[in-house]
């Protein structure tokens, strides 16, 4: 009778370790996940002000990478007031701007950008890894983050 109860506590130890072990790897596959350190997702964010340029603003550039190739980019322009971002949304709006989508939210311009034209637009090459789009973004005056 003594052997048939430790059989028992032994399965139930098995069990919690079983559930303990479950438990765990579905946390660090959920923080995988949601962190994008998957190794197949992996994002670029770059600023840069644009007072040289004549406007009161900063830019802030996102290129999202899946498996070292370009899948989206987005820039933001924000500006300081509301009347120069309206300004220059009308401006980038008579503008025959190909593979550039426009939206204007208060002093926020933001720009979604074609993924084939924007590496045409900054390199000779079909696709650009993400080593050198870090490398041509600091050549022109960003930083990245």
């Amino acid at each position: 009778m003594v052997e048939h109860n430790n059989h028992i506590k032994g399965d139930v130890n098995v069990s919690k370790t079983i559930k303990i072990l479950s438990i765990t790897v579905l946390m660090a596959l959920a923080l995988v996940v949601l962190t994008g350190c998957g190794g197949s997702s992996n994002r670029i964010v770059a600023t840069r002000d644009m007072s040289d340029m004549g406007m009161n603003a900063t830019e802030t550039l996102e290129i999202t990478f899946r498996n070292d190739t370009i899948y989206s980019a987005v820039a933001t322009i924000e500006f300081e007031d509301e009347e120069e971002a309206e300004v220059y949304y009308s401006i980038m709006q008579m503008v025959d701007m190909e593979g550039i989508e426009f939206s204007l939210s208060g002093s926020t311009l933001t720009m979604t950008l074609d993924v084939e034209d924007f590496v045409g637009d900054i390199s000779s090459e079909d696709e650009v890894s993400r080593d050198e789009m870090i490398e041509i973004l600091e050549e022109q005056g960003y930083t990245i983050r």
